[in-house]
């Protein structure tokens, strides 16, 4: 605003800014302005403050006047991200001329301080914003004790101070924030002022406040509807009307938008005279009275278990709402999560607080047998529950709501809305004022009611679970059996509903133990029929919830029953119900605020164990055909394109039929590693259901892009469970060849060679030339790691050989390369040179980005060992960007520790032994072999940098490592190194 004073009458009142004020020591003091340009003076005598960036500084200061801040932070206030050439020297400089001007001018106190790497300005001098901001400050105070006059009396002494544009001219980001939220304070404190002048009845001065702030302001609906207020108090009422359609035809026009509800309710008050609405007269409240103290909550004889963090966020805020509304929490979850327990057990505790009363109300959302509470019910039972009699409970569920509203708005009530069918039962049985708080729980997610706080309870920990299963039960009888009562507690999933089931049925039946109680529940088929007691049952919760689902959310939910344990995303589920995957998602998203689903992480889905039976029941009651197959066909075609992706390696069977949930490498990574634990459970339970083909295929495609993060051990279990029931040969020799990459990747070299052996066996059954081929190759690479070096060299030869005389050129680069590194070992440097040179050669001919990095790293490690540093120190560096790019952990973590041997070599220790330890970090603990090479690297830096201790503990780890990945050349090596460390 150009003039804020253009709307003060009232600048009598004000002490002028030009008078002297003294300082307790008689001299002059420092005043400062910011609620208009930025001025100062000592005493009566104005202070010149330079140019504008130098007083952009100074004001700085002023406005954090408790914060010492450094000179970076001034130069990001001024200049931002493109601060000056000289940097901080400028802030000095201007810091130094202003000290100047203040001494000139008469301060003969330090205003500016030093502090340690900052400046401070000093508290003692005298600041407009401050003295506004406890004028603001005193007016809240006096109208909370309904002091009005002192109130009044207060803002028109604060709104006296502003005097035109805030810090006008200043530049800078600083500057320009502090401009708008001195803006936004002043309007305020106009805004509060004018709603006193019309609360008195002072409607012509309310009137010329606000016509001058509404032509600074002319968006602005909260102005506008003072101004129709004031008008209207003045007998002005089609001025009011008048204002109203001005603003509406400047939104439209200007901004394309209608005014909001609030200012369109004044407009309809204004034409029906409703001068309550209008707020110029008093509301009368319905004569009803309050339940004083009643409490109706239900007994708290539930001790909760492993809710502390949920008890804490919803205890946290606990003061009324600034905008009078009661205080809103809202509690979701699966049946049978605790929920009702949890809010009544907090209930209790917030009792004290609200000595109106604490009402609970059964909404009955899912109750069997009974039908929802309507919004008329519920009211006429809150009503009749406050006292109001059945005389003066009106008829129509909208006047209902409206009495209990008007009678509750000065009361502080609490009152639990249990079991709620949605956000429509709920927001009619709000009550009105904020100093009321209202407790809401349901298996929906409310999502469309306007919570303060809202907790989505899931299972219990097994800690506490178990926990609480051994208080129902009983210490000493849960303590003498601990593994069987983990897995009860594990079969329940930990839900507090199946733990209290287990628990009656414990307790009524003496003899069992929870061993035998575990073996009941460990069948998955006849779990749900075991948690059922009396009337609870796991087993009726889920169907009611069920029912309550419309057939579309019902079908998925029935389908998921196909896949369990999966945690699948839109697109699996896409694939699933036959639908596309945006449909699919916001089916997946019903079910989820239904209460019969949990969100895994972003896009990704996930069933309790007990919903996950409930799901499999209803799936094998109403079995869809060729939905499971649907769901192993997406993830074969999407497992294999993300291989393709990841590795750059030609699609052996190319898919134009799109779908997938990724389009890029970096997305298709991502994916993976969501979708991990997904694709093990998937492609256990395919061989399980008999899919053996569909698994086979899964878990070929993920092979590379498994081994290349180092994710050996689901790789492994995959292959395993496939090939413990195939036994069609053309499907386990590739799975045996590549369980042996798997095995050979992390350092398992017998076992990958038995793997090899196995696959051999099979290719030739087979006739199968290219897969014979890949098995000699494998066997040899496994000799070499075994330091077999004339048998590694007699298999990589014939492989190599066939290879090269039927063009598989991929696997030429495989032998090359092992080729290459048996040369090294045999320290034949100049024929691996040779090899591993022409290998490198042959992957960037391909094009391969995979096969590029391996022989790359490979040629890199050769390089070192013959101390060609430089060269090596290019070499690795391509292959450590290759593998960065690919997402390869493998080679990153042999690139590092090689780049770090180059470093050794070149004198500089500490680089070495960085890179050794990035090394380290980079590479998952299951890639044995990796390890181990990377340990013996870096205990060969701790020796040279004199550090033997260090050294022998990395040489240690090794030979350790090498117990569980026998690797008699790694071993060998450790070995030697620890003799190098000498005595301890």
């Amino acid at each position: 605003m150009r003039r804020w004073n253009a709307v003060a009458r009232v600048s009598d009142l004000v002490r002028s800014k030009e008078g002297a004020i003294a300082s307790d020591e008689g001299t002059p003091a420092l005043r400062f302005a910011v609620l208009g340009p930025l001025r100062a003076w000592c005493g009566d005598e104005p202070v010149g403050l330079g140019p504008v960036r130098q007083q952009a500084v100074l004001a700085a200061l002023l406005l954090n006047r408790n914060a010492v801040r450094t000179a970076d932070e001034l130069l990001g206030a001024i200049w931002g991200k493109e601060p000056p050439a000289s940097g901080s020297n400028v802030v000095s400089v201007y810091l130094y001329r202003l000290r100047a001007a203040f001494r000139a001018a008469g301060a003969t106190d330090d205003v500016i301080r030093r502090h340690g790497a900052g400046y401070q300005i000093t508290a003692s001098a005298y600041l407009d914003a401050a003295e506004f901001d406890g004028l603001v400050d005193r007016a809240t105070a006096a109208l909370a004790a309904d002091r009005q006059v002192d109130a009044e009396a207060a803002l028109t002494s604060a709104t006296a101070l502003l005097d035109g544009e805030p810090l006008a001219g200043l530049p800078g980001g600083h500057a320009a924030a502090e401009r708008q939220r001195l803006l936004d304070r002043g309007l305020t404190a106009w805004r509060r002022l004018a709603d006193l002048w019309i609360r008195s009845g002072r409607h012509s001065a309310a009137i010329d406040a606000l016509s001058a702030l509404i032509a600074e302001h002319p968006y602005d609906e909260p102005s506008v509807a003072l101004l129709m207020r004031a008008r209207y108090g003045g007998g002005w009422v089609a001025d009011a009307l008048q204002d109203y359609r001005n603003l509406r035809d400047r939104m439209v026009r200007g901004l394309g938008v209608e005014p909001g509800h609030e200012l369109r309710a004044l407009h309809q008050a204004v034409l029906r005279e409703d001068d309550v609405t209008i707020g110029l007269g008093e509301r009368i409240a319905p004569p009803v009275r309050r339940g004083a103290g009643r409490v109706e909550l239900p007994p708290d004889n539930v001790r909760l278990e492993g809710r502390a963090d949920q008890i804490s966020a919803l205890t946290e805020h606990l003061s009324p709402r600034a905008d009078g509304a009661p205080h809103l929490v809202a509690v979701d979850g699966i049946a049978g999560v605790g929920k009702s327990a949890l809010v009544v057990y907090l209930a209790h505790q917030l009792r004290p607080a609200y000595p109106d009363g604490a009402l609970f109300l059964d909404l009955h959302g899912h109750t069997a047998g009974r039908s929802p509470l309507g919004p008329a019910d519920a009211l006429g039972r809150l009503l009749r529950t406050i006292g109001v009699a059945d005389r003066d409970v009106p008829d129509d569920v909208d006047e209902r709501a409206a009495v209990w509203r008007a009678a509750t708005a000065d009361a502080q009530l609490l009152v639990v809305l249990d079991n709620a069918a949605s956000a429509e039962q709920v927001r009619p049985l709000l009550p009105g004022g904020g100093g009321n708080r209202v407790l809401v729980t349901s298996r929906t997610r409310l999502v469309d009611l306007d919570v303060d706080h809202q907790v989505t309870l899931d299972a219990l920990g097994d800690d506490a679970a178990t926990a609480l299963l051994s208080r129902l039960i009983g210490a000493v009888r849960a303590e003498a059996e601990p593994g069987a009562v983990r897995d009860v507690v594990r079969a329940c999933g930990g839900l507090p509903l199946a733990l209290r089931i287990v628990a009656a049925r414990m307790r009524s039946r003496p003899a069992w133990t929870f061993a035998y109680l575990a073996s009941r529940l460990a069948d998955g088929n006849r779990r749900l029929s075991e948690l059922a007691v009396g009337d609870r049952s796991i087993e009726a919760a889920f169907a009611l919830s069920y029912s309550r689902l419309p057939a579309a959310e019902q079908r998925i939910f029935r389908l998921l029953g196909e896949i369990p344990g999966i945690a699948p995303d839109q697109y699996c589920v896409a694939a699933l119900a036959d639908v596309a995957p945006p449909e699919a998602g916001q089916l997946l998203e019903r079910v989820v605020d239904a209460g019969l689903l949990d969100v895994a992480a972003i896009d990704r889905y996930r069933l309790h164990d007990l919903a996950t039976d409930y799901a499999r029941r209803l799936a094998e009651s109403a079995p869809e055909p060729g939905a499971l197959e649907r769901v192993l066909d997406h993830y074969q075609r999407a497992t294999r394109r993300s291989r393709v992706l990841l590795t750059g390696e030609p699609d052996p069977e190319p898919d134009d039929r799109g779908g997938f949930p990724f389009t890029d490498a970096e997305s298709a990574a991502d994916w993976l590693t969501g979708c991990r634990v997904t694709l093990l459970e998937l492609v256990e339970h395919a061989a399980r259901t008999g899919h053996l083909a569909a698994a086979g295929r899964i878990t070929s495609a993920i092979v590379d892009p498994y081994t290349m993060r180092t994710w050996f051990s689901d790789a492994r279990r995959m292959h395993e469970c496939v090939l413990a029931a195939e036994t069609d040969p053309r499907r386990t020799a590739p799975l045996w060849t590549s369980l042996a990459n798997v095995h050979g990747m992390r350092g398992a070299y017998q076992q990958a060679r038995d793997c090899f052996e196995k696959a051999l066996t099979g290719y030739r059954a087979l006739d199968d030339e290219e897969g014979q081929t890949r098995a000699l190759g494998g066997l040899g690479a496994a000799a070499r790691s075994l330091g077999r070096h004339d048998e590694a060299a007699g298999y990589l030869t014939r492989a190599l050989g066939v290879a090269e005389d039927l063009g598989y050129d991929r696997l030429r680069i495989l032998m090359l390369s092992n080729l290459g590194m048996l040369h090294g070992q045999m320290r034949r440097h100049d024929v691996a040179l040779e090899q591993l040179r022409a290998a490198a050669v042959l992957a960037a001919e391909l094009n391969d980005p995979r096969m590029r990095t391996m022989t790359v790293c490979a040629l890199g490690e050769q390089l070192c060992r013959v101390g060609a540093t430089q060269e090596a120190g290019e070499v690795l560096a391509e292959a450590l960007d290759l593998a960065q790019r690919t997402g390869d952990v493998l080679i990153r973590g042999f690139a590092l520790t090689h780049l770090g041997t180059v470093a050794e070599q070149s004198g500089d220790l500490d680089t070495a032994i960085a890179r050794h330890l990035a090394a380290l970090d980079a590479v998952d603990a299951d890639a044995v072999e990796t390890t181990i090479e990377i340990r013996n690297h870096l205990g060969d830096a701790y020796l040279a940098a004199g550090r033997p201790s260090d050294a022998r503990k990395q040489f240690l780890a090794a030979v350790e490592l090498t117990e569980s990945a026998p690797s008699p050349v790694a071993r060998a090596r450790a070995l030697r190194g620890l003799a190098r460390c000498g005595p301890q």
